[in-house]
């Protein structure tokens, strides 16, 4: 994720450095949604929990080839929402994949339609503040499932509300 370039953190390599593939980690319980992250959305989802009205099973996929389905489905299945949030583009991104399957196979537990959170598909630009710019924030996070829980509805993306992409 081009958010994580640029950090960097000591550990020591070892069997707890190795993440098993497929296997989901769960950072957080709750009932209202199924919120899903990778990489460097993963903070960006514990950030837009903070202080929210709605609970939250908050999932890193940790891996995406291949990805924890059966996470994904038994919490949808409980919550009946879900958000995706992804730092590449609309078309094309991870979390299309993991909306076919959870609309494919846990259709009937929905009781809103499935959110992606994504950048627009435009190319992303280097500089750190239009990158920012561009990338889902909490904030953005944090509607889109304030909208999705309390009215059922699902928020057109910021570059569409702004005019700026259609």
């Amino acid at each position: 994720p081009r958010q994580l370039y640029g950090t960097r953190s000591d550990f020591e390599p070892g069997d707890d450095a190795v993440l098993p593939l497929g296997k989901a980690e769960f950072i957080a319980a709750g009932t209202d949604v199924t919120l899903v992250g990778l990489g460097s959305t993963v903070p960006t989802i514990g950030e837009a929990m903070e202080g929210s009205r709605w609970s939250a099973d908050a999932i890193d996929l940790l891996t995406i080839v291949p990805w924890d389905s059966e996470a994904v489905l038994d919490s949808v299945s409980r919550t009946g929402r879900l958000v995706i949030v992804e730092e590449g583009p609309e078309q094309g991104g991870w979390g299309a994949d993991v909306a076919a399957t959870v609309a494919s196979k846990a259709f009937d537990s929905l009781k809103a339609p499935i959110v992606r959170m994504t950048t627009p598909d435009v190319p992303i630009a280097f500089s750190q503040s239009l990158e920012e710019r561009f990338l889902p924030s909490a904030t953005d996070v944090a509607h889109a499932v304030d909208e999705l829980v309390f009215s059922g509805r699902c928020v057109s993306p910021w570059w569409e509300r702004e005019g700026l992409v259609t």
